[in-house]
């Protein structure tokens, strides 16, 4: 029998794993029960997939097996205590900074998870940390892209931030889209090509097998134009200000 889905917090990046599970069209929609809250999206998400939107958070959770947890973490104790939680049912929160043990608390005798996906899941093409492995959570998130799986939850809130590093990444493209742009080159093909080259970058990150730095010094081989220009930049002090970020929202997620 399939899984029941359920999800409390439609927002931008639920919104966005719904998108990636039922991409395969209205045949291939698995069952999904929306709560009522941001109303509009729901009603978006609903028309165009087909799916429940709930009268209320209690009704999403008695109808469903899995419920993804997608509130903003101020909202966090009145979403989800009093709700009729049941054994063998699963939360999966993507609600950064809050710890296992405080969602524990609320959604017992549920068992609950820790995800941290980037709205790439609509394409299946997300990065997704999960904490603690569960085999159940990682097929669920399989669809919508790779799966590292982490057993240290501190480790896990710092491979979290890298959720920022992905708007920052895009906000890079746009930059560097931008100087294209103003180069001369059409705008369309400008997006599309730098795009490109960061998803190229990505893919040999992932699939060459070396590590980065050695790839890297490779491309940067003396009087290369890559070394001419990692030359300017870190002479610039490019990175520091990048670590500097991911030091701010580390500490933020340490609270």
């Amino acid at each position: 029998m399939p899984i029941k889905l359920g999800v409390i917090g439609v927002g931008h990046m639920t919104g966005a794993m719904v998108d990636g599970w039922c991409r395969g069209g209205k045949e291939a929609t698995p069952s999904i029960a929306l709560s009522p809250r941001n109303a509009a999206k729901a009603a978006s998400l609903s028309e165009k997939y087909g799916l429940d939107v709930m009268a209320g958070n209690a009704e999403v959770v008695e109808s469903s097996d899995v419920v993804v947890l997608g509130v903003r973490p101020w909202q966090v104790e009145e979403a989800f205590s009093g709700l009729p939680w049941r054994e063998g049912q699963l939360a999966v929160s993507v609600i950064a900074g809050i710890k296992q043990q405080d969602l524990a608390r609320l959604v017992t005798p549920a068992k609950v998870v820790r995800a941290m996906p980037v709205t790439a899941c609509a394409f299946g093409e997300s990065a997704n940390a999960l904490y603690p492995p569960d085999p159940q959570a990682e097929a669920l998130l399989e669809p919508l892209g790779a799966v590292t799986l982490m057993t240290d939850e501190e480790a896990f809130d710092k491979l979290a931030v890298h959720g920022c590093t992905y708007g920052w990444l895009l906000s890079l493209m746009e930059e560097i889209s931008q100087w294209s742009i103003e180069a001369g080159v059409p705008a369309e093909a400008a997006q599309r090509h730098v795009a490109q080259t960061f998803r190229a970058a990505g893919t040999t990150a992932l699939l060459d097998g070396a590590p980065i730095k050695d790839l890297v010094d490779e491309l940067a081989s003396p009087g290369s134009y890559t070394g001419m220009g990692l030359e300017v930049l870190r002479e610039k002090g490019a990175y520091a200000p990048w670590r500097s970020a991911l030091d701010r929202i580390k500490s933020e997620y340490e609270g």
